[in-house]
Protein backbone atom coordinates (compact mmCIF):
# COMPACT_ATOMS: atom_id res chain seq x y z
CA UNK A 1 0.00 0.00 0.00
CA UNK A 2 2.32 2.70 -1.28
CA UNK A 3 -0.27 5.40 -2.05
CA UNK A 4 0.59 8.65 -0.29
CA UNK A 5 -2.08 11.15 0.54
CA UNK A 6 -3.22 13.73 3.05
CA UNK A 7 -6.95 14.01 3.51
CA UNK A 8 -9.14 16.24 5.61
CA UNK A 9 -11.88 14.79 7.79
CA UNK A 10 -14.46 15.58 5.11
CA UNK A 11 -12.41 13.93 2.37
CA UNK A 12 -11.62 10.85 4.46
CA UNK A 13 -15.26 10.44 5.45
CA UNK A 14 -16.42 10.71 1.85
CA UNK A 15 -13.87 8.17 0.65
CA UNK A 16 -14.81 5.71 3.41
CA UNK A 17 -18.55 6.19 2.81
CA UNK A 18 -19.06 7.66 6.28
CA UNK A 19 -20.42 10.95 7.49
CA UNK A 20 -18.14 13.62 8.90
CA UNK A 21 -20.06 13.35 12.18
CA UNK A 22 -19.33 9.62 12.41
CA UNK A 23 -15.61 10.11 11.80
CA UNK A 24 -15.41 12.90 14.38
CA UNK A 25 -17.33 10.81 16.92
CA UNK A 26 -14.96 7.88 16.38
CA UNK A 27 -12.06 10.21 17.23
CA UNK A 28 -13.73 11.46 20.42
CA UNK A 29 -14.80 7.98 21.55
CA UNK A 30 -11.39 6.38 20.88
CA UNK A 31 -12.56 4.18 18.03
CA UNK A 32 -10.15 5.58 15.47
CA UNK A 33 -7.88 8.62 15.29
CA UNK A 34 -5.96 9.92 12.27
CA UNK A 35 -2.24 9.65 11.83
CA UNK A 36 -1.64 13.34 12.43
CA UNK A 37 -3.50 15.85 14.57
CA UNK A 38 -2.34 19.42 15.09
CA UNK A 39 -4.17 19.91 18.37
CA UNK A 40 -6.58 22.29 16.66
CA UNK A 41 -9.18 19.93 15.18
CA UNK A 42 -11.55 22.74 14.20
CA UNK A 43 -8.95 24.37 11.99
CA UNK A 44 -8.62 23.38 8.30
CA UNK A 45 -6.62 20.17 8.20
CA UNK A 46 -6.55 20.11 12.00
CA UNK A 47 -6.73 16.37 11.59
CA UNK A 48 -4.90 14.79 8.67
CA UNK A 49 -5.80 11.31 7.43
CA UNK A 50 -3.34 9.24 5.42
CA UNK A 51 -4.39 6.74 2.78
CA UNK A 52 -3.92 3.96 5.35
CA UNK A 53 -6.27 5.87 7.64
CA UNK A 54 -8.88 5.97 4.89
CA UNK A 55 -8.53 2.22 4.35
CA UNK A 56 -8.87 1.70 8.11
CA UNK A 57 -12.00 3.83 8.25
CA UNK A 58 -13.57 1.87 5.41
CA UNK A 59 -12.71 -1.41 7.14
CA UNK A 60 -14.35 -0.19 10.32
CA UNK A 61 -17.37 1.04 8.38
CA UNK A 62 -17.88 -2.41 6.87
CA UNK A 63 -17.38 -4.20 10.20
CA UNK A 64 -19.74 -1.77 11.92
CA UNK A 65 -22.62 -3.18 9.87
CA UNK A 66 -22.50 -6.40 11.91
CA UNK A 67 -20.49 -5.56 15.02
CA UNK A 68 -21.10 -3.24 17.96
CA UNK A 69 -19.02 -0.08 18.24
CA UNK A 70 -17.98 -1.11 21.75
CA UNK A 71 -16.48 -4.37 20.44
CA UNK A 72 -14.59 -2.49 17.75
CA UNK A 73 -13.32 0.05 20.28
CA UNK A 74 -12.08 -2.66 22.66
CA UNK A 75 -10.52 -4.66 19.86
CA UNK A 76 -8.89 -1.55 18.40
CA UNK A 77 -7.13 -0.73 21.65
CA UNK A 78 -5.73 -4.25 21.87
CA UNK A 79 -4.71 -4.32 18.20
CA UNK A 80 -2.82 -1.05 18.45
CA UNK A 81 -0.65 -2.57 21.17
CA UNK A 82 0.26 -5.56 19.02
CA UNK A 83 0.16 -4.47 15.37
CA UNK A 84 1.08 -1.46 13.28
CA UNK A 85 -1.88 0.07 11.40
CA UNK A 86 -4.02 -3.03 12.16
CA UNK A 87 -7.28 -1.82 10.63
CA UNK A 88 -5.48 -1.21 7.33
CA UNK A 89 -3.28 -4.30 7.24
CA UNK A 90 -5.02 -7.26 8.92
CA UNK A 91 -7.59 -9.63 7.46
CA UNK A 92 -10.94 -9.69 9.27
CA UNK A 93 -14.00 -11.90 9.30
CA UNK A 94 -17.36 -11.64 11.02
CA UNK A 95 -19.63 -14.46 12.17
CA UNK A 96 -22.84 -13.87 14.11
CA UNK A 97 -21.69 -10.47 15.34
CA UNK A 98 -18.29 -11.77 16.35
CA UNK A 99 -15.05 -10.38 14.87
CA UNK A 100 -12.07 -12.56 13.99
CA UNK A 101 -8.74 -11.47 12.60
CA UNK A 102 -5.81 -13.38 11.14
CA UNK A 103 -2.36 -13.03 12.62
CA UNK A 104 -0.08 -12.40 9.61
CA UNK A 105 3.00 -13.92 11.28
CA UNK A 106 1.47 -17.24 12.28
CA UNK A 107 -1.49 -17.47 9.91
CA UNK A 108 -3.89 -18.27 12.75
CA UNK A 109 -7.33 -16.73 13.31
CA UNK A 110 -7.90 -14.96 16.61
CA UNK A 111 -11.20 -14.17 18.27
CA UNK A 112 -12.03 -10.68 19.41
CA UNK A 113 -14.36 -12.01 22.10
CA UNK A 114 -12.88 -13.46 24.24
CA UNK A 115 -10.05 -11.27 23.09
CA UNK A 116 -6.92 -13.06 21.92
CA UNK A 117 -8.32 -16.60 21.82
CA UNK A 118 -7.16 -18.57 18.80
CA UNK A 119 -9.74 -20.37 16.67
CA UNK A 120 -9.57 -23.29 14.28
CA UNK A 121 -9.29 -22.00 10.71
CA UNK A 122 -11.20 -23.54 7.86
CA UNK A 123 -9.12 -22.68 4.81
CA UNK A 124 -11.16 -22.66 1.63
CA UNK A 125 -8.11 -23.67 -0.42
CA UNK A 126 -7.66 -26.81 1.70
CA UNK A 127 -11.33 -27.71 1.53
CA UNK A 128 -11.43 -27.16 -2.23
CA UNK A 129 -8.35 -29.34 -2.71
CA UNK A 130 -9.97 -32.09 -0.65
CA UNK A 131 -13.15 -31.91 -2.72
CA UNK A 132 -11.15 -32.04 -5.94
CA UNK A 133 -9.40 -35.16 -4.70
CA UNK A 134 -12.71 -36.77 -3.81
CA UNK A 135 -14.16 -35.80 -7.18
CA UNK A 136 -11.19 -37.35 -8.98
CA UNK A 137 -11.77 -40.61 -7.13
CA UNK A 138 -15.47 -40.42 -7.91
CA UNK A 139 -14.67 -40.05 -11.61
CA UNK A 140 -12.43 -43.07 -11.69
CA UNK A 141 -14.00 -45.53 -14.08
CA UNK A 142 -14.44 -49.24 -13.72
CA UNK A 143 -12.06 -50.98 -16.16
CA UNK A 144 -15.06 -52.90 -17.52
CA UNK A 145 -16.60 -49.61 -18.71
CA UNK A 146 -13.76 -48.84 -21.11
CA UNK A 147 -14.81 -49.27 -24.74
CA UNK A 148 -18.51 -49.76 -23.96
CA UNK A 149 -21.49 -47.66 -24.99
CA UNK A 150 -24.52 -47.69 -22.68
CA UNK A 151 -27.77 -45.84 -22.12
CA UNK A 152 -29.44 -44.97 -18.84
CA UNK A 153 -32.56 -42.89 -18.47
CA UNK A 154 -31.04 -40.82 -15.65
CA UNK A 155 -27.84 -39.97 -17.54
CA UNK A 156 -27.59 -37.35 -20.31
CA UNK A 157 -31.32 -37.42 -21.02
CA UNK A 158 -31.27 -41.12 -21.94
CA UNK A 159 -28.68 -40.67 -24.68
CA UNK A 160 -26.14 -43.34 -25.52
CA UNK A 161 -22.96 -42.46 -23.64
CA UNK A 162 -19.50 -43.85 -23.11
CA UNK A 163 -19.85 -46.14 -20.08
CA UNK A 164 -18.64 -44.55 -16.85
CA UNK A 165 -18.97 -41.03 -18.26
CA UNK A 166 -21.67 -38.59 -19.31
CA UNK A 167 -20.16 -38.07 -22.77
CA UNK A 168 -22.67 -38.90 -25.53
CA UNK A 169 -21.47 -41.19 -28.29
CA UNK A 170 -23.18 -38.82 -30.72
CA UNK A 171 -20.81 -36.00 -29.72
CA UNK A 172 -17.81 -38.15 -30.48
CA UNK A 173 -19.37 -39.08 -33.83
CA UNK A 174 -19.91 -35.41 -34.66
CA UNK A 175 -16.22 -34.70 -34.01
CA UNK A 176 -15.32 -37.68 -36.21
CA UNK A 177 -17.52 -36.45 -39.07
CA UNK A 178 -16.02 -32.98 -38.71
CA UNK A 179 -12.61 -34.44 -39.47
CA UNK A 180 -11.20 -34.80 -35.98
CA UNK A 181 -8.80 -37.68 -35.52
CA UNK A 182 -8.94 -40.00 -32.53
CA UNK A 183 -6.02 -38.13 -31.00
CA UNK A 184 -7.82 -34.83 -31.53
CA UNK A 185 -10.92 -36.15 -29.75
CA UNK A 186 -8.83 -37.47 -26.87
CA UNK A 187 -7.38 -34.00 -26.41
CA UNK A 188 -10.93 -32.67 -26.08
CA UNK A 189 -11.97 -35.38 -23.61
CA UNK A 190 -9.01 -36.38 -21.46
CA UNK A 191 -11.07 -38.91 -19.47
CA UNK A 192 -11.65 -41.06 -22.57
CA UNK A 193 -9.41 -43.77 -23.95
CA UNK A 194 -8.69 -44.69 -27.53
CA UNK A 195 -10.97 -47.73 -27.10
CA UNK A 196 -13.81 -45.43 -25.98
CA UNK A 197 -13.49 -43.20 -29.03
CA UNK A 198 -13.29 -46.10 -31.45
CA UNK A 199 -16.25 -47.82 -29.79
CA UNK A 200 -18.37 -44.65 -29.98
CA UNK A 201 -17.58 -44.11 -33.66
CA UNK A 202 -18.35 -47.73 -34.50
CA UNK A 203 -21.56 -47.66 -32.48
CA UNK A 204 -22.88 -44.49 -34.08
CA UNK A 205 -21.89 -45.62 -37.55
CA UNK A 206 -23.84 -48.85 -37.10
CA UNK A 207 -26.80 -47.11 -35.44
CA UNK A 208 -27.12 -44.51 -38.22
CA UNK A 209 -26.73 -47.15 -40.91
CA UNK A 210 -29.54 -49.18 -39.37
Amino acid sequence: MEIIGAFSTEQAARLAHLTKRQVEYWVRSDVYSPSLATGRPRQPFGRIYSFRDVVALRTLALLRRDVSLQQLRTLGRWLRQNYETPWASLEFAVDDGQVFFRDPDHGIWISAKPLGQTVMPYRIETIAAEMESRLAKLRQRDPEDVGNIVRHRYIAHNQYVVAGTRIPAEIIWDYHVAGYSTDDILREYAELTRADVEAAIAFESERLAG
